[in-house]
Parts: structure tokens; C-alpha cells; sequence
């Protein structure tokens, strides 16, 4: 926890650290003493360096008649949201008064009455956020988050809701301070770290892979080994009757005409279950026969049960659960491109598997004009079967469903750079730790977990009643 402390002589709020603090002091409470006859303590509470920390004291003076080494000094603080009593005085300075944090460092944001929370949002980011249908109602996980919020500490909400644009454009929004909040999906960062005060992590979750499956392109080989089986094997009879078998055996069949018409008739009439007129008289033959009409009765009836099995039991193809085998397939990886970190993670990995994936890679446009900002893109490479699709994993799940393919494909097990996700507040706003002792809770109750589970059964009922219509 860090403390800054700052003594001054003269009663001077435009002295430069006040005024224009260095980026890089981020303290969590901090006590100004002004050594001056001249102390106004609303002055100084309008300087930014004192819009920073969440605690907040101002020692003044108050000067009585007593000698200078013994003036005492009036506490006060602020709370710049509060309905009434705004400024507050809490006491004299004393050791018997201020024993504690809490006596000196009061919770300055408990009542945010008077606070306007403007909150930036893009729909079509489910089970996050989105539009409820036939409404202009936001609903998601991290509505109900932030509503909950607004219920414990009172500020008005003010939702601005925006295209789909890149993510940068979103942050450097909050960045700028045009908005207090962005609460899309977001992972926690290092680099966001630095840029953003980001609440405590509410969600773990990656980038999903979704790929299709054909179940007749392994149909159409089973039969192969058996025809192969069955060709072979009447070849290898007829080389062994025209090898072995002396010419006036075979003019005794039924048939009782060439040797080369009886061999194709004899031997592939025994695979079709097709049996000769009259038994040969020589013993030789008929035994050669009764082995041949054997080798064929097993082969006809192994090809038509597994004929059979294929036809009315298809066994799909092995599924691809992982980026390792999906490197080693065909199929390329598509993604829109909307700004996201992923395609430039990939391209900075050292990763082999991460590298291969990023020559798979195959970027589409973000659209306005489409429904789902341009991923219908990919779906359509995905159930043509020539790509996987990559996307936040809870919503490429419901992206599918909702465009009526959940039966066509499936998702992969793995997630690439599974990430915490939190909402990202404008540098130095003195609030933040209310959205996290908030969230701190929701978490705890397990709260978080089931309005998660309830955005995701929302849309399962959504498609039911799509699919009864």
C-alpha cells in the first residue's frame, strides 16, 4: 500500500506537484499538510493530484493565540459524490482522535449519489453483453454486474453504446477520459496493466476454435478394402483354374463351352451368390469348387454386413481437439479482424504450434452491414469445410447456434491464451477499489458463476424457440 505524505510551507495550490502530478505516483491514500495561516482545504481538493487516491486527508492549521509550535491542525476530507456533506471536518488533529486507518482515512465513496458512471459498450459481444431480442434492452453477465454495482453505490449509469470498432479505439476512449468504463470482453495484460486500473478478474476464458465435421467423406471408403478383397481373390481363382486345372475338366461343367467364358462365369457367379447348373463329375474339381464357393460365401457376407453398418451406423472421423492437430491438417484458421491482441500474439510467439497457426491464419473484415459484424465470414468456410474459426469461446458456441449450425460443428476442448477478464477503469479514478470490494463479494457468493450460467441458458432458450417456429 503505498502513502504520500507532503508537507507545505506556503498556502500555494498551483505548486506543480499539485498541478501536474508525474503519471507514475498512483498512491492509495494520501495526507497534505499545509503549514500556512492561508489554508483553504476546498481549494486543494480541486487540484488533480488530490483526484487520485482513494484516501484522502488535509491538515490546516487553525491558529488561536497560542505560540506557533503548538497551533493545532483541522482534519478534513472530501467526499466529492455525496448527496449532502460534501466537505467534511473530523476533528482535531490528536493521537487519542486518529488511533486508527479508519479514523483518519474515511470510506470517501460509499454514497456516489451524484456521480454520472459513463459506461462504454458494443453489443453483440453475448454472453457479455447484448441487445435482448425485439428490445433495445441491454442484457449479459456484465450488465447484471455493473447494475449490481449501481444498486449498492447509488451513481446513475449512463450507457454509450458504439459500432463494432477496433478494441484500440474503445481503450484509447477510456484512456483519453471520455468514458469511466469499458466493460467488453477484455483480458488483463500486462501492457493493458500499465495503461488502465483494471477491477479484480470476474471470468476465465480463451479463444475458442470451432470446426465442422463430415461424416461421408470416411463413408464412401469402407466399402474400398472389401471390392478390393473380392476382385483379388476371383483374380487369384482364375490364374489358379487356367494353371491347374486340365481343359477337359472344365468342358465338363454346365456350361460346357470356352475355358475363359467358364472362369469369369464360374468364379464371379459364386461372389454375387449366383450357383453353377450342374456339380462337375471330377472329385478334384468339386472340391476346388466347394473351398472357392466357401472363400466367396464369407466374403459376400462380410461386404454386405459391413455395407449395412456403414449405411444405417456411420462412424464419424476422429475430431480435432487441439492445436497440434490442427496444424497437421488442411484446414486454414480464420479470424475478423476487429483489433483483437490474438492474430499479433500469435505472430510474436516463439512457439512452434503458435507459429504454425499464424501461417494458417486467414484475416477476414470486420462489416457494420452484416448482422454479426462480419463472422458469418467465417462460418461459411467453416461449414463449407475448408477452415476452423477462431473467437471468444462462449460467444463462438452461441454464434453457431443462433445461425442455426450447432448440430454441423463442434468446439475444441483447448483455448488459446485462456486470460482473466475484468473492466477497465480510466487511470487514477479514486473509485476503483468499490468495484473491486463489489465484485470481491459477487465473487465469493458465487453470484458471478450463476448469472453466467444464466446469460448462456438464455440463448439455449432463445433456440428452442427458434427451433419450434
Amino acid at each position: 500500500m503505498c502513502i504520500l505524505v507532503i508537507v507545505m510551507e506556503t498556502n500555494n495550490p498551483f505548486w506543480w506537484p499539485l498541478t501536474f502530478p508525474p503519471d507514475h505516483w498512483h498512491m492509495k491514500a494520501l495526507i497534505l499538510i499545509v503549514a500556512s495561516h492561508m489554508c483553504s482545504p476546498t481549494q486543494y481538493f480541486q487540484t488533480p493530484l488530490l483526484r487520485r487516491p482513494s484516501s484522502l486527508a488535509v491538515l490546516c492549521p487553525h491558529f488561536t493565540h497560542r505560540p506557533l509550535e503548538t497551533v493545532p491542525y483541522k482534519v478534513w476530507t472530501l467526499k466529492p459524490y455525496a448527496k449532502e456533506e460534501k466537505l467534511v471536518h473530523l476533528g482535531m488533529w490528536s493521537q487519542e482522535s486518529f488511533r486508527t486507518w479508519e479514523d483518519l482515512f474515511i470510506d470517501r465513496f460509499r454514497d456516489m449519489t451524484m456521480y454520472n458512471m459513463s459506461i462504454l459498450v458494443q453489443t453483440s459481444d453475448f454472453p457479455l453483453i447484448y441487445i435482448l431480442q425485439g428490445t433495445n434492452v441491454l442484457r449479459g453477465l456484465n450488465i447484471v454486474i455493473m447494475e449490481e454495482l449501481q444498486r449498492w453505490l447509488h451513481f446513475d449509469l449512463s450507457y454509450k453504446s458504439r459500432a463494432l470498432l477496433p478494441f484500440t479505439e474503445n481503450f484509447e476512449s477510456v484512456q483519453r477520459g471520455n468514458t469511466d468504463v469499458f466493460i467488453n470482453y477484455g483480458t488483463i495484460t500486462p501492457e493493458r496493466n500499465d495503461l488502465f486500473d483494471i477491477t479484480v478478474p470476474f471470468l476465465r476464458e480463451g479463444w475458442g476454435i470451432m470446426l465442422s465435421f463430415h461424416p461421408t467423406a470416411q463413408m464412401a471408403k469402407c466399402p474400398l478394402p472389401f471390392l478390393l478383397v473380392g476382385v483379388g481373390s476371383r483374380y487369384r481363382v482364375n490364374v489358379f483354374c487356367y494353371s491347374h486345372l486340365p481343359c477337359s475338366e472344365l468342358q465338363e461343367t454346365a456350361f460346357n463351352r470356352h475355358q475363359w467364358y467358364y472362369g469369369h462365369a464360374g468364379t464371379h457367379g459364386s461372389l454375387l451368390s449366383r450357383p453353377l447348373d450342374h456339380v462337375p463329375k471330377r472329385w478334384r474339381l468339386r472340391i476346388f469348387l466347394v473351398v472357392w464357393w466357401l472363400v466367396a460365401w464369407w466374403l459376400n457376407l462380410s461386404y454386405t454386413c459391413n455395407l449395412i453398418a456403414v449405411l444405417t451406423v456411420p462412424v464419424l472421423p476422429r475430431k480435432l481437439q487441439t492445436s497440434e492437430e490442427l496444424i497437421t491438417s488442411d484446414y486454414l484458421l480464420c479470424m475478423v479482424d476487429y483489433g483483437e491482441f490474438l492474430d499479433e500474439a500469435l505472430a510474436a510467439s516463439t512457439d512452434p504450434v503458435f507459429e504454425a497457426l499464424y501461417r494458417k491464419l486467414d484475416m477476414v473484415p470486420s462489416s457494420d452491414g452484416m448482422a454479426y459484424n462480419g463472422e458469418e465470414q467465417c462460418v461459411d468456410r467453416v461449414v463449407a469445410g475448408t477452415h476452423a474459426h477462431t473467437e471468444t469461446y462462449s460467444y463462438i458456441v452461441i454464434l453457431y447456434n443462433m445461425l442455426g449450425h450447432g448440430s454441423k460443428v463442434y468446439p475444441f476442448k483447448e483455448q488459446l491464451y485462456p486470460a482473466y477478464l475484468g473492466f477497465f477503469v480510466r487511470k487514477h479514478a479514486p473509485w476503483k477499489y468499490k468495484f473491486d470490494q463489489g465484485m470481491e463479494q459477487m465473487l465469493a457468493a458465487g453470484l458471478v458463476e450463476k448469472w453466467y450460467k444464466d446469460s448462456m441458458a438464455d440463448f439455449e432458450g432463445y433456440m428452442e424457440k427458434v427451433s419450434a417456429c
